[in-house]
């Protein structure tokens, strides 16, 4: 197999290549379809509407057992998975009416299909918040490079300082001073610096106004004051009650990135 790929028909590192993003979708997607489709069995469970296949994968049946009215089965192809409720399709014919899907009431119905982006926000809220508890990287507010004749070289910044605050808030995290400086185009706020020396300053900067183009392709306006990072980077981590706090803020901002 290896000498045919290295006969130059196929090369075997395109091969590869394709093999690892294959593999990377089912790992990324699996999980995520999976949980999609327990979101919509477990409530149609709960709300007594008849479950006829729970499948973990699609595809041929590889194993599978029968549990009341419900067969659990592994399937081949290991992408995620479905669920089959009785009566989902209305055209066939269904002998249990009672626990019909298709004749469940409209709130039934309705929390059903709602059950699998919910229980995937869910998922995700615990995702993030085991992060925020565990602690992630991020970059500090240490400066690897002021450039000639912007506004920083005109407070006083220099390399290798750290701004502690703006405008009297507090930051630790490089995209959080970032987005402070950028969302204030012209307006001159108050810097607290650190030196490496531990002396503390204070300086008055203005952002200058400069048009760039977002992830979209618009146009817009944000303030620049010329520093780089250094990429010092530090670990932030939150107590359990914090960190489900900012889980859920930031599948929430990622949700709402996702609506147009």
């Amino acid at each position: 197999m290896e000498t045919f790929f290295m006969s130059g028909l196929i090369p075997f590192d395109l091969f590869a290549s394709w093999g690892y993003k294959i593999v990377i979708v089912i790992v990324a997607l699996g999980p995520l379809i999976f949980i999609h489709e327990l979101g919509h069995f477990s409530i149609a469970k709960i709300l007594g509407i008849g479950v006829e296949r729970f499948s973990l994968g699609f595809g041929p049946k590889l194993i599978g057992k029968k549990v009341g009215e419900t067969e659990y089965l592994i399937s081949v192809f290991p992408l995620g998975g479905y669920v089959k409720l009785i009566g989902e399709d209305p055209e066939e014919e269904c002998q249990d009416l009672e626990r019909s899907f298709s004749a469940a009431a409209i709130w039934k119905r309705l929390s059903v299909v709602i059950a699998g982006p919910l229980f995937n926000m869910m998922a995700a809220i615990l995702i993030f918040a085991i992060i925020f508890m565990v602690g992630f990287p991020t970059m500090s507010t240490r400066i690897g490079e002021v450039k000639e004749g912007s506004p920083a070289m005109s407070g006083g910044i220099k390399k290798g300082d750290k701004i502690i605050s703006v405008d009297g808030k507090r930051f630790d995290q490089w995209d959080k001073l970032a987005d402070m400086i950028r969302s204030n185009p012209g307006k001159e706020m108050t810097f607290v610096i650190e030196k490496e020396s531990g002396e503390i300053f204070q300086t008055m900067i203005a952002p200058i106004p400069e048009k760039i183009k977002n992830l979209f392709g618009e146009e817009i306006e944000v303030g620049l004051i010329g520093i780089i990072a250094e990429g010092e980077i530090i670990k932030e981590s939150y107590n359990p009650a914090v960190a489900l706090l900012k889980g859920i803020e930031i599948t929430w901002k990622l949700t709402k990135f996702t609506i147009l």
